[in-house]
């Protein structure tokens, strides 16, 4: 997952989403080295196997920010350590309820323009659950959010500090197969919200206006505030 910042041509590099198995971003041998070329303030793999029942272990932030962005599996995530998009590499998946990845609060993830980009693969239709969020979700809300629907589509979801109505939501009707990998990217740059899947923009449209985060951390598998 790939979050930008033109500012400071930074980006966040995510790699997981509720109810869904997650890549380890690799596609070919030198994919990571390419990703961090790109100056990514966090690039999560979730590539670590190490499981512990019912105890956080930490994904591992290879980003610029280093290990101020480290973050934590949260739950017994069993599903640790599958097999990714690509053959030989290692990926995590989450059961849609206590299971999940968050990073601490920084600066860094809430800015007024940004990407977001990752391998996803739904394991099924529940229903409508956050699968990658940044931002504040009590109310009023800030930030974005990007759900799984029940029909195994994917909604973008903008907010500007406006109760906890969204400024934009992107429907993102492909039809994906469940167990399937799909490379997801959403962008935002300040006036139109873009989502691509596989590298075709699938969707896009122009928020009313969009506050970032302020005290929420980047999830994996649930909001911001849990």
């Amino acid at each position: 997952m790939k979050f930008n910042n033109p500012t400071s041509r930074a980006g966040v590099f995510f790699a997981g989403a509720i109810l869904l198995y997650l890549s380890t971003m690799l596609g070919h041998a030198d994919y990571p080295a390419t990703v961090l070329s790109q100056g990514p303030v966090g690039y999560w793999r979730l590539n670590e196997t190490f499981v512990v029942p019912n105890l956080s272990t930490i994904a591992t932030n290879r980003g610029t920010l280093g290990s101020a962005m480290n973050a934590n599996y949260v739950g017994d995530l069993a599903g640790r350590g599958i097999a990714g998009a690509v053959a030989g590499n290692l990926a995590a998946s989450f059961d849609g309820g206590a299971e999940a990845v968050l990073s601490p609060t920084n600066a860094a993830l809430n800015s007024a323009q940004f990407s977001v980009e990752g391998w996803l693969a739904p394991l099924g239709s529940g229903g409508t659950t956050a699968a990658l969020a940044c931002g504040d979700f009590a109310s009023p809300r800030k930030g974005w959010l990007l759900y799984q629907t029940t029909a195994n589509q994917w909604s973008f979801r903008l907010y500007n500090n406006n109760g906890t109505a969204v400024s934009l939501n992107l429907l993102v009707n492909t039809n994906m197969v469940s167990g399937t990998f799909y490379h997801m990217a959403a962008t935002f740059d300040g006036t139109t919200a873009r989502v691509y899947v596989n590298s075709v923009l699938v969707a896009s449209g122009n928020p009313t206006s969009y506050v970032p985060g302020t005290a929420g951390g980047f999830a994996i598998a649930e909001r911001s505030d849990g």
